[in-house]
């Protein structure tokens, strides 16, 4: 067959270096292999092989495994809702504030570590808090420093830093230290109410090229529903919701193929499911664990997977020496997978208590509080709340 000359000739046909015509092979057999030019349908889009002969079943990645630059994203989150005292005065026994999970990176792609807490206390003049990134077991040096001038001044801290890590796995660790005298500490909080600060918060993301690269997971367009897409591109999106016309929550995920167990849909933002009893209830049996009249708060989770829960209570007890609880679980539970309580000296004295845990619940399993107090008097607990934010879901 010979070829016809593009310069002169408006249509030629259409195959693969002399030989490999199109040739239409229908839906899609698994373990299969297909030559350069076969035409499959597979979950309703067709798809040309251009890199066989291969056996890799077709995806909206390309196929035959070449590679696409890597979009702009985030790549990890994580926070904390407490007030972290300062122990450590050297840089080398520093406090671990927050942890990243490991990642892997290739060598090239260039990612900013960003650090966010809404308030630094040090109480005497003169000393300082210390900021450092780590690496592994690898100290990066001084990131943020705080050195007050007079006693008692507050401030914020906000850092960012870019870099390009080897290619390999890495942990990255936000430390702290102090020097000089007096208590510091990291201060952050639920930022669910007035007067309360938010949490402090540390994010890794992928340095968006210029102009910016679509990934493969935005060839698909975002769904929102009360489900999610049962058969996902990697890297699609989607936005899960418990109604259409009222939700409760937003929650959008990212669908992760690598991801070795099945919770492979990755939570990249959203607002929190908040469940809140103002209701001032007693508890009178003690030593157990047990419901209120108002059971909960609580959660009915809509798919099995792993959730982060941040919960608390202000609490009392009639008589002293009571030691009270609030606790959160799965289920009707016998013993809290955490838990958080406050020691009331004397009738009548008020407390509260907090706390977070992450928690892995089955599909349509319940994420609830239950209450105790170990010296068998009337306990009472009043706001009562209940946070939930999916990590990964199934």
């Amino acid at each position: 067959m010979s070829v016809p000359d593009p310069a002169t000739t408006d249509w030629v046909p259409v195959f693969a270096g002399g030989g490999a015509d199109l040739a239409y092979e229908g839906d899609h057999v698994p373990a299969t292999e297909y030559q350069d030019g076969d035409v499959v349908v597979k979950d309703g889009i067709a798809y040309i092989c251009v890199g066989g002969p291969t056996t890799e079943a077709p995806s909206l990645a390309p196929w035959g495994s070449a590679a696409l630059p890597l979009a702009g994203d985030e790549l990890a989150a994580v926070e904390r809702t407490d007030v972290h005292t300062l122990a450590a005065t050297t840089a080398a026994g520093a406090d671990t504030v927050l942890s990243f999970p490991p990642l892997t990176f290739d060598g090239a792609t260039p990612i900013i570590v960003e650090f966010f807490v809404p308030s630094v206390s040090i109480n005497t003049a003169g000393s300082a808090i210390y900021v450092n990134l780590w690496d592994g077991a690898a100290d990066l040096g001084y990131w943020g420093q705080q050195l007050p001038v007079n006693t008692g001044q507050n401030w914020p801290i906000a850092l960012r830093r870019r870099l390009i890590p080897s290619a390999g796995t890495h942990t990255f660790t936000i430390k702290a230290w102090k020097t000089g005298g007096g208590t510091m500490a990291l201060v952050s909080g639920l930022g669910a109410a007035a007067g309360q600060f938010v949490p402090m918060q540390a994010r890794i993301a992928r340095v968006v090229p210029s102009p910016p690269q679509v990934g493969v997971g935005a060839l698909t367009p975002v769904t929102y529903g009360t489900s999610l897409p049962a058969s996902p591109a990697d890297g699609q999106e989607a936005i899960l919701v418990d109604s259409l016309t009222a939700p409760t929550y937003q929650w959008r995920f990212r669908y992760c193929a690598d991801i070795t167990d099945a919770y492979k849909w990755v939570f990249i933002g959203g607002s929190a499911y908040n469940h809140f009893i103002a209701t001032s209830e007693v508890q009178a049996a003690g030593g157990v664990w047990s419901n209120l009249a108002t059971v909960g708060p609580r959660m009915t989770v809509p798919r099995a997977g792993i959730y982060e829960a941040s919960y608390g209570a202000q609490l009392s007890c009639a008589g002293s020496s009571a030691f009270v609880q609030v606790g959160v679980g799965v289920g009707d539970f016998t013993t809290p997978a955490a838990y958080a309580g406050q020691p009331i000296g004397s009738g009548g004295w008020w407390a509260s208590a907090s706390g977070a845990v992450d928690l892995t619940v089955a599909a349509a399993g319940e994420i609830r509080l239950k209450y105790a107090q170990w010296n068998v008097q009337n306990a009472t607990f009043l706001g009562r709340y209940l946070n939930i934010r999916p990590k990964r879901v199934t």
